[in-house]
């Protein structure tokens, strides 16, 4: 009881009434609250990180289980990432290692439609390729090494405000890379940075397994052979 009207004097400003160990009590009351809130955003955020782990577990599985679909794979991968995150548009975008070109994408979010654009010359892409790192983008006006704005222009005009770009590596070598696109700011923390990686290895893993490049490029080949 006496804890209640302590802190309703509090609240009224009353501060001047309170004896030494009222004082001690309010602060003593003050640490409790601080680390009951502590606790309840440590668990959320353990909440959040569990369903992670299990949305990856999940794509996991449908790797391990030898299927020969990689489109559905990575279109599993891109749609547990805007599960995980909600509301984040996810492009997947496989690279022939030998061209360094695109050459095919997948792509899932409410800017699925709008994400299929080339990448740009000295744009986020080619600085991945350059470095094999991941790029993650928190202000909309960050610009890359050469000039050029990290969020292109038409990813700003969809309304894109950040952004995280993974390179998909095996052996050294970039053979696709995870973009994850969200429409308004965000810190990008250790725990969001590790979930990204880990998804993006088995987006990597499920290109690797399929031989998804190789693929496309004997269709090139056979359609060029064809027009000739």
């Amino acid at each position: 009881m006496e804890a209640a009207s302590l802190i309703a004097a509090a609240q009224q400003g009353k501060v001047d009434a309170f004896n030494e160990y009222q004082l001690s009590l309010l602060q003593s009351l003050a640490n409790q609250m601080a680390i009951a809130v502590q606790n309840a955003r440590l668990f959320q955020e353990q909440q959040e990180i569990a369903a992670r782990l299990l949305r990856l577990q999940r794509v996991t599985a449908i790797i391990a289980a030898g299927t020969s679909d990689p489109t559905r794979v990575l279109k599993s991968i891109a749609q547990s990432l805007v599960d995980v995150f909600e509301g984040v548009s996810c492009v997947v975008r496989p690279y022939d290692p030998e061209t360094g070109r695109p050459i095919t994408f997948v792509s899932a979010g409410p800017l699925e439609q709008a994400v299929g654009l080339e990448p740009r010359p000295g744009g986020s892409s080619a600085c991945i390729l350059k470095t094999k790192k991941p790029l993650y983008v928190e202000d909309e006006s960050a610009t890359l090494p050469g000039g050029e704005l990290a969020i292109r222009r038409e990813a700003l005009e969809a309304g894109v405000r950040a952004i995280a770009i993974l390179p998909l590596l095996r052996e050294d070598r970039v053979i696709g890379i995870l973009y994850v696109q969200w429409l308004l700011p965000r810190h990008f923390s250790e725990s969001d940075q590790g979930i990204l990686s880990l998804f993006a290895d088995q987006a990597a893993s499920a290109i690797e397994q399929a031989g998804l490049f190789e693929e496309q490029r004997e269709r090139a080949t056979q359609l060029e052979q064809l027009q000739h």
